[in-house]
């Protein structure tokens, strides 16, 4: 008896497993990735964790951190999803230890088209027809963007986002400049790269993100003109609630 549940307890699993693979859909399941993040230029290496739940509310929460001996960063952004498009809330960032802190904590009124800075008791305009984002949330959307078009047996060419840095509306496009196959702790992967191609030309950003795990991101880098910058490399993940040992 005790084999026979052993048995039907490991096929369940490989069963959830195949299905949590192979499930079509346009939206990013839940996962929880951890990543060896990297300061270039600086003796320092800490440990970097980006995670998306669902609350009990039905809203969606995606956190990112990064700690270190010298210095801790978390920014979290809530939103919801209407129609595939992911509409913030409220978003929040703080930064302390190495360097000067940072905290930033804003809220977003759609009704009104109000975002309210709490910190400094000031509000900003959101521009009518803008589906804008934040500035961690955007990296969802574009998550959730590239998995459509790869349903649809698409690549697209250019991927353009509105971004609310705090009182500022910027402007993010990115372009996908290739395949590039990772060696990573988890085993090889092929990702698509894509880059920023509206950024400052002393800094580049680089996102490696993976279409067989739905676009999840296994590599981000940024850099200065002096090399001089911040790197994520994928250690460890799940998505849906289930361990990814190796790809």
């Amino acid at each position: 008896m005790n084999v026979f549940y052993r048995t039907f307890a490991v096929l369940s699993w490989l069963f959830m497993s195949i299905h949590i693979m192979a499930q079509p859909s346009d939206v990013p399941r839940t996962f929880k990735v951890t990543y060896k993040a990297d300061y270039r230029g600086l003796p320092i290496s800490a440990k970097g964790i980006r995670e998306l739940q669902q609350t009990a509310s039905g809203q969606h929460l995606l956190k990112s951190s990064a700690k270190s001996l010298f210095a801790t960063i978390e920014e979290s952004s809530t939103f919801l999803l209407k129609d595939g498009i992911a509409q913030p809330q409220a978003y929040r960032y703080q930064r302390t230890g190495l360097g000067k802190n940072k905290n930033i904590n804003l809220d977003f009124d759609w009704s009104g088209r109000i975002v309210t800075d709490r910190l400094k008791n000031t509000q900003y305009p959101l521009k009518p027809g803008l589906a804008t984002s934040d500035k961690l949330l955007y990296q969802f959307q574009l998550q959730a963007d590239l998995l459509k078009a790869s349903r649809l047996n698409k690549k697209p060419n250019n991927l353009n986002y509105t971004i609310m840095d705090e009182s500022r509306i910027k402007e993010y496009q990115f372009e996908i400049v290739g395949e590039e196959l990772l060696t990573t702790k988890l085993g090889q992967i092929n990702t698509w790269k894509i880059r920023r191609s509206n950024s400052a030309t002393d800094r580049s950003t680089t996102l490696w993100m993976a279409p067989e795990y739905e676009f999840m991101l296994v590599r981000f880098e940024q850099t200065d003109q002096n090399n001089k910058g911040f790197s994520l490399m994928i250690e460890e993940a799940q998505m849906a609630g289930m361990l990814i040992s190796e790809f």
